[in-house]
């Protein structure tokens, strides 16, 4: 009897859906989400190889993921916030970008009212060693196709396969957001709502404009300049 509900389950568009969606994440993001840990390399965005390794791996798990959307959901991509790239998403995403840091000085703000901790914001949980500025071109490469690779999941596909199959929106965003901000745990405590509320913001904008374009150049950038800002602020320290 259980094994008939089982198979009952996981033969209806739902349990497929679901069972898809778990398989999608155990392969592009559970290996990395298991192997987090505090002491993690802070010279890993100086690699090359690294780099090259990451973008070799993420294009083939971006051409699946809109293989599987198109052959399996639907061949209208639209549905998916999945349109042709056109120049005039370069000024909201500018603004999408810029937006990200006043969810920043939300977070920063309410730490400070609350605990009076504000300053653990400001505080880089890993410090990252940039020494070469050469690698920065690579460095924003690898920052863009992280913003396409997580935002098709996390938002383009996540949420609206979760709406298509009845889901509340609600529902949908916070389990994407959750799922988003789990992969940043080892930045800890403020890292892990910070990166929540990014993720909040990013769908928010997602359902708003239903363009996966704005919202994963927005994310590449955000990456990057981070990133810069914590070569910059070293250089200055030194």
């Amino acid at each position: 009897m259980f094994l008939n509900y089982k198979k009952g389950i996981f033969n209806s568009k739902e349990g497929k859906n679901f069972l898809e969606l778990v398989l999608l994440f155990a392969v592009f993001f559970l290996p990395s989400y298991l192997s987090q840990r505090s002491d993690i390399d802070a010279t890993l965005f100086g690699n090359i190889v690294f780099h090259i390794n990451y973008i070799l791996l993420s294009f083939p798990q971006i051409f699946l993921l809109l293989y599987i959307i198109k052959r399996i959901h639907t061949d209208d991509f639209s549905e998916y916030g999945i349109t042709g790239f056109k120049i005039s998403v370069f000024i909201p995403s500018l603004l999408t970008f810029v937006g990200t840091y006043g969810v920043l000085l939300f977070l920063f703000f309410s730490v400070s009212i609350f605990t009076g901790k504000a300053r653990e914001i400001l505080i880089n949980p890993v410090n990252w060693k940039i020494e070469d500025p050469r690698i920065f071109p690579l460095i924003f490469l690898t920052c863009i196709v992280a913003g396409y690779r997580e935002e098709l999941f996390f938002r383009a596909y996540l949420i609206t396969n979760f709406k298509r199959s009845g889901l509340n929106t609600y529902y949908a965003v916070t389990i994407s957001v959750v799922l988003f901000s789990m992969g940043h745990l080892y930045q800890g405590v403020v890292g892990f709502w910070g990166t929540a509320l990014i993720g909040l913001y990013f769908s928010l904008i997602f359902l708003r404009c239903r363009n996966v374009h704005i919202i994963a150049i927005a994310h590449g950038l955000y990456n990057f300049t981070t990133l810069l800002l914590i070569y910059f602020y070293g250089v200055m320290a030194s």
